[in-house]
């Protein structure tokens, strides 16, 4: 069958949930197709190219920031072909599945993992069977009722999924542009991952609630073996000019013996540089000196707010503010470079609260400093917070850009929208002193990542 997925962004030209679904669809000897799109396209020409390609189905992946644009394209859908069945799946509707199941041009929807879901709908839709016991999946039937399967085991060998399909989304061109398939703002970035999952329960991120949904299934936080990984990234080499990772596990090298593994064999067969996602509690001698054996040459840390009993009563994180200044020296004393990952605009957070996370960061002399805006996703506690608080925004969603829109922020007394400008932009001075400095030190060549 001919699958048809749509891929509505703002900025990224790269979704890993459908390349990973591409892949897998591809694997199992199906057709796949992509179409990108934005609030800047034309209805006509969406919909013209959806007559042209005439797909036995179409998918869309959704985060919460996407949803509104997603429902606006699955409409056309409906205009162009309205035979043709339509499945969403992504974050959103794994922990809003009743709002995205309810609207008209959905037909199909998917919670959690979708591979074993996705390739069961398909064979049923080319076979005509029934598709109606498939877990994971949710189905509308033709009046109206839905039928609300269970979620299966999330898949405990990654090994045996196939690598990303980059080719969908032209990857080779996608490189030359910066940002557009990955964090920093370089050329010839390739993003790929190690693992699946979080074991971290921090209540502004959905892991939370992937743990809760599949609690008791097996374990949730996986990696593939070394070797699988490392085939991956040498066919990546190969394939594309690479000149350096960034591993987007949302932890890399939880796991020590794993992780030694990784730093031993990477070192003697690729050697690339890489960014790595890391915790500040990971940041001990022997792990920062494992990473900077294979050439790590930066770690993003969560450093989310500067209060340590704000963090440890709404984040859940509880690690102290000496914990993650000590992570930032460890790192710059092995020479490893470090970005710290910052919000502000937080549930109940003040003026004299996000300034406390602007002075950490101070103390911290991060190489790179992120400052985004904190936005209220389903699934997370602080969602809820938000929701019984009346804190929600109301805005418009077209003018939406990741994380950085101020219009995005939560409506809350204790910080007005001037409030709220007046500390990003003293924030914003600090990032731009911290860049100073990292530009000074790396006087003598090319600094090796820009901020976001």
């Amino acid at each position: 069958m001919k699958v048809h997925f749509v891929e509505f962004s703002f900025e990224k030209w790269f979704n890993t949930g459908i390349a990973a679904l591409s892949a897998f669809l591809k694997n199992e000897g199906h057709e796949v197709s992509l179409l990108r799109t934005d609030f800047q396209s034309k209805d006509e020409d969406f919909i013209a190219k959806i007559r042209e390609v005439r797909p036995g189905l179409i998918g869309f992946s959704s985060m919460t920031f996407q949803w509104e644009g997603v429902k606006k394209f699955a409409s056309l859908c409906k205009v162009a072909a309205p035979d043709i069945p339509i499945v969403v799946g992504g974050y959103h509707p794994t922990f809003w599945p009743d709002e995205v199941v309810a609207s008209p041009f959905v037909d199909y929807m998917v919670r959690g993992e979708g591979e074993d879901a996705l390739l069961e709908l398909v064979t049923a839709l080319e076979k005509g069977t029934d598709a109606s016991g498939i877990k994971n999946l949710w189905m509308k039937k033709p009046d109206g009722t839905v039928v609300k399967n269970d979620v299966r085991p999330p898949i405990q060998d990654l090994d045996k999924l196939p690598f990303w399909d980059r080719d969908l989304f032209n990857f080779a061109e996608v490189m030359e542009h910066t940002g557009r398939g990955t964090i920093f703002h370089e050329k010839y970035l390739m993003p790929v991952a190690a693992g699946r999952g979080c074991p971290y329960t921090c209540t502004y991120c959905s892991n939370d609630a992937l743990l809760n949904l599949y609690k008791g299934m097996g374990r949730f936080t996986r990696a593939r073996s070394v070797p699988h990984f490392m085939k991956e990234l040498t066919e990546l080499c190969d394939k594309y000019q690479v000149k350096k990772f960034e591993f987007w596990d949302e932890i890399f090298g939880v796991n020590i013996p794993w992780l030694k593994e990784f730093a031993e064999t990477y070192s003697k067969e690729m050697g690339l540089p890489f960014t790595a996602f890391l915790r500040v509690e990971q940041c001990n001698y022997q792990v920062l000196n494992l990473l900077k054996k294979a050439n790590c040459s930066m770690i993003l840390c969560g450093v989310e707010q500067g209060n340590e009993e704000y963090r440890r009563k709404y984040l859940d994180r509880k690690m102290t503010n000496q914990t993650i200044i000590e992570a930032f020296r460890r790192a710059r004393e092995v020479g490893i470079e470090t970005t710290s990952l910052n919000m502000i605009g937080l549930p109940y957070e003040t003026k004299d609260l996000i300034r406390e996370t602007i002075d950490l960061n101070r103390q911290l002399e991060a190489d790179v400093v992120c400052i985004f805006i904190y936005q209220a996703f389903v699934g997370t506690d602080l969602f809820e917070i938000c929701r019984k608080e009346g804190y929600l925004p109301e805005t418009d969603q077209t003018k939406l850009v990741w994380y950085e829109n101020p219009n995005m922020a939560i409506k809350q007394p204790s910080l007005t929208h001037d409030d709220l400008m007046e500390c990003y932009k003293e924030f914003r001075e600090v990032q731009a002193e911290m860049e100073a400095k990292r530009v000074a030190r790396n006087s003598g060549g090319v600094a090796s990542a820009n901020a976001v």
